[in-house]
Order: structure tokens, then C-alpha cells, then sequence
């Protein structure tokens, strides 16, 4: 049985960050927050909610996934459009994706959701034939496919985020859970959080949020503590000592006290 215990802070605003709301949200190595909005822009922030960088791509696509905590390249992903741009730091992009560039290989039909490997792949789960991948973008070419029909029932699926930590990979299902894989693309169990479609991580927590309030679990004790938040959070993510908060309409930089 997991005990839940909240945390005697309470979060207080320091200032509003954007008056557009997010539809993808990440944070980097260096503690700033990278965000894009509904017209694809991405833009980075440092801790105080200043605007850094900003990157605007040549086609404009609804940006499904955002990734930026490995500190040397940050990941954007367009699931309509099945192509990806990686940028520097400065969200400059690097060599050879001055333009959104596509999976060039037969062996991916239809990409769900991304993510950035340890080892500079990418992990990719394929609608096609209901599968895990890890591809190899040097070269091309997949490198690891774990079939997940004996994990999954296929027709309840709904696959909606994804990430590499620890040396595990976390797949959220709306349906079943987070799915915990090893860095072979082995299964290994499933945490029972349903309905997530995106989720952080802390130290040994992984975090989330559910309306009113921000969920912090231990994923190897398997315990668990909470904040209350002012508002219902579409996005929340912990920058530094500060906590960022988009809602449907706008963006907020907390403090603790």
C-alpha cells in the first residue's frame, strides 16, 4: 500500500512566464525550461522565467513530444507529420536537420511517441506492428524491435509518452499504466498510474500531475508524497528551485516558501 504524504510548502507565484498555453514542456541539464506552443515555436527560459532562445521550423507542424534533458541536443517530435528536427542547446539545429527530417527506413510504419536514448538513438514505439524500437540515426536503421503483443491487448492501447531514465525506459498507456522496460527493451512491470500522458522525473521520483495537484513517486521504495497546486495544471515541471505551471491559457513561474 502506498502512503501519500504532502509537502508543508506551498507554492507562491513569482511572475507569469506566457500568456499562450504549451503544448509540449521540458527542462534541460542546465535547469532551463524549453517550451513549444500551438504554432510549433520553442523557446527557452532560465530559471526566472526569462526568455533565452527561440527557434521557429520552416514547416510548421503541431509539435507531439519535446525532449531536452540530455544536455547537448534537445529532441522535437511531429506525429502528424512523422518527422523530427534535433537542436543544440542554443536551439540552434544541428548538422544535417536545418529542416524537419523523416525516419528513413521501411522498418518504422507509423511513429507514436519518441524519445532520446542514452546512447543518442532514439526509442520509438510503432503503431504499425505494435512494437518498441530502438533506431539507430547514424546509420539508419533499427537496431531493436520488442514486439508488445503479449504485454498489450492491441485494441485498448493508447500510448501517449515516453522516457529513458535510469537505465529504465517508461512508457505511459493510458489504459494500462506506465510500462517499465530495462535499456534492452526488455519488460519488466508496470506502475499503476493510468490516464497519463506525461510525466517527469526527480532524483529516484518520477512525477506527475492530476488536476489540483502534483504527484512524486519513488520508483524503487515505491513510495509516495504530493504538493497541492494553485491551479489545475496542464503541464507542471520542476525548474531548479522553482516549479513551472501551464494551464489551458497560460504560463506560471512558482516558488517555494
Amino acid at each position: 500500500m502506498i502512503i501519500t504524504t504532502c509537502f508543508p510548502q506551498t507554492p507562491v507565484l513569482v511572475r507569469q512566464i506566457s500568456s499562450t498555453p504549451a503544448v509540449a514542456v521540458s527542462v534541460d541539464k542546465y535547469d532551463r525550461l524549453i517550451t513549444a506552443d500551438e504554432k510549433g515555436n520553442i523557446t527557452a527560459y532560465d530559471t526566472l522565467g526569462n526568455a533565452l532562445y527561440s527557434y521557429s521550423p520552416a514547416v510548421v507542424g503541431d509539435v507531439s513530444m519535446l525532449e531536452a534533458w540530455r544536455s547537448m541536443q534537445i529532441l522535437v517530435f511531429y506525429r502528424d507529420l512523422q518527422q523530427y528536427v534535433q537542436l543544440d542547446r542554443f536551439l540552434t539545429p544541428l548538422p544535417g536537420y536545418n529542416q524537419p527530417a523523416r525516419l528513413q527506413t521501411e522498418e518504422i510504419g507509423f511513429a507514436r511517441v519518441m524519445t532520446l536514448a542514452y546512447d543518442d538513438q532514439l526509442w520509438i514505439f510503432d503503431d504499425t506492428d505494435f512494437s518498441l524500437k530502438k533506431y539507430d540515426l547514424q546509420r539508419q536503421k533499427v537496431e531493436m524491435n520488442s514486439p508488445l503483443n503479449l504485454i498489450l491487448k492491441t485494441q485498448d492501447y493508447q500510448i501517449t509518452w515516453i522516457r529513458e531514465y535510469q537505465n529504465q525506459l517508461f512508457v505511459a498507456d493510458r489504459n494500462s499504466g506506465i510500462l517499465v522496460f530495462d535499456n534492452l527493451g526488455n519488460y519488466r512491470k508496470a506502475l499503476p498510474f493510468k490516464g497519463l500522458t506525461y510525466f517527469q522525473f526527480l532524483g529516484e521520483e518520477l512525477y506527475f500531475t492530476d488536476k489540483e495537484t502534483l504527484y512524486f513517486f519513488n520508483i524503487y521504495s515505491h513510495s509516495q508524497r504530493s504538493i497541492k497546486l494553485p491551479v489545475a495544471a496542464k503541464f507542471a515541471i520542476l525548474v531548479g528551485r522553482y516549479l513551472a505551471i501551464y494551464t489551458d491559457k497560460a504560463g506560471f513561474l512558482y516558488s517555494f516558501k
